[in-house]
């Protein structure tokens, strides 16, 4: 989930099919459920796809990537100092949540990684040796922006639903959440696991500390994405932006990418706790999940002895 945000709020969508190649990226990330996914159409363009980035022996299908990771302090425009160990983790994905099934195509039971390595560069001037110098009199900062991925479940029954102290403490810089069936988060391979749609959805609220913030709460009319979208666009930087590139087009985020966003700015208080309120024009009477996405500013210093410590800015 914070790949995939990372990802749609960041690039160019046109860049995630074709730029992206190399990380996996050679379809459409975004579909529809299973409608889609079985359409022959698709199919074809898929099976297509695939087999131009993979080499097939016998039953087995082989890929190539070269996954470069986005999160955490990686994103600091800093160069890393020398004499540091950087350690990466990934939690790896059920295959039913992390692989779309091809209509009648048999999907496999797991991914072996094989020839897994980390490939790094080393870059030296007398500007950066000269800047990596200053360690010895203040620590080195590296600022970078953290990301806080959570599901919360939603009650059935209900046209009316507040989830109260989502997160508290200081103030995040964005925050995003989109609603989903429970069942596509629990590894299904016919839905998307990044499907997300209106669910009913009249009215939305975003609150801080029990005050509504900035521009909400949103009221949908008719079915229409146009304010939801409005905000994705102005929060992601896009809106009027002449470096925009492609964005999501009214019918792609309608159909499997409604996803309701903020930026924290000029808010009454520095600190607080987030809670969000729906009300529905139909009560759920599947399970259903809320995706939060929270982006806050952090940073990290180094000092000489290479001690590290974590500031909340």
């Amino acid at each position: 989930m914070a790949e995939y945000m990372s990802k749609i709020g960041n690039f160019n969508f046109q860049l995630l099919q074709s730029g992206l190649q190399t990380e996996g990226y050679f379809y459409d990330p975004l579909f529809d459920d299973g409608d889609l996914i079985a359409a022959d159409t698709l199919k074809k363009q898929w099976v297509l796809k695939r087999s131009e980035v993979s080499t097939k022996s016998g039953a087995k299908q082989r890929y190539e990537f070269a996954f470069v990771p986005n999160n955490g302090f990686l994103c600091s425009p800093e160069l890393l100092m020398k004499d540091c160990e950087l350690k990466l983790s990934f939690d790896r994905a059920n295959p039913k949540i992390a692989l779309t099934k091809i209509k009648d195509s048999t999907p496999p039971d797991k991914i072996d990684i094989l020839d897994c390595y980390a490939i790094t560069e080393y870059i030296s001037s007398p500007g950066i040796r000269s800047f990596f110098n200053t360690i010895e009199n203040i620590p080195i900062t590296y600022e970078y922006e953290e990301m806080e991925v959570l599901v919360k479940g939603l009650p059935t029954g209900t046209a009316t639903i507040q989830v109260d102290n989502i997160r508290g403490g200081n103030v995040p810089n964005y925050m995003f959440l989109g609603l989903i069936p429970s069942e596509n988060l629990q590894g299904v391979y016919a839905k998307g696991a990044t499907c997300f749609k209106q669910h009913n959805v009249e009215e939305l609220n975003i609150t801080l500390s029990g005050n509504s913030v900035s521009g909400y709460p949103v009221k949908i009319s008719h079915g229409s994405p146009t304010y939801p979208l409005h905000k994705f666009l102005d929060t992601t930087g896009r809106l009027y932006s002449v470096f925009s590139g492609k964005t999501p087009s009214f019918t792609l985020f309608k159909t499997c990418m409604w996803i309701w966003s903020h930026k924290f700015e000029a808010e009454m208080t520095s600190q607080g706790w987030i809670g969000i309120n729906l009300k529905l024009s139909t009560e759920f009477t599947a399970q259903m999940s809320m995706v939060i996405w929270i982006i806050s500013p952090n940073a990290l210093t180094i000092d000489k002895y290479h001690q590290i410590e974590r500031i909340n800015l």
